[in-house]
């Protein structure tokens, strides 16, 4: 059986919607929000150039990402991760990300030259993004 999504009615007719719990920086709860497929990006890291997320789709509120052919760090805490220092991402995982919870300071790194990228955004259908 295919995966389906929800689907909600919009003023332009039925669309598929993710329902998320969102949280501020604080972890308080802030209400259900609905949430729109935004893009899909496939980015090919290298093993000395940074990736800031927030600077690939300005306005999306979650990402799902997944590696390809090698592993990446990943750090969410604005400072810069290395091929050798930061939470690791291997071949195959998956992670979908809340960008409100930091502030956007998701940065990723190959932790070797050609690391492939797939990233999923998704906008707030509740905040016009």
């Amino acid at each position: 059986m295919a995966d389906q999504l929800p689907t909600v009615q919009t003023d332009n007719g039925p669309k598929e919607s993710i329902p998320v719990t969102p949280f501020d920086p604080l972890g308080n709860y802030s209400g259900n929000v609905n949430l729109k497929p935004l893009g899909y990006q496939q980015i090919t890291l290298s093993a000395s150039t940074v990736v800031v997320l927030s600077t690939l789709m300005p306005g999306a509120v979650q990402t799902t990402l997944k590696m390809e052919t090698a592993g990446a760090r990943y750090r969410d805490d604005g400072v810069d991760p290395t091929a050798a220092i930061g939470y690791p991402l291997d071949v195959g995982e998956s992670l979908t990300y809340d960008v409100h919870m930091t502030g956007r300071d998701f940065r990723i790194i190959g932790q070797q030259d050609g690391a492939v990228l797939n990233i999923l955004f998704y906008g707030s259908e509740d905040m016009g993004a």
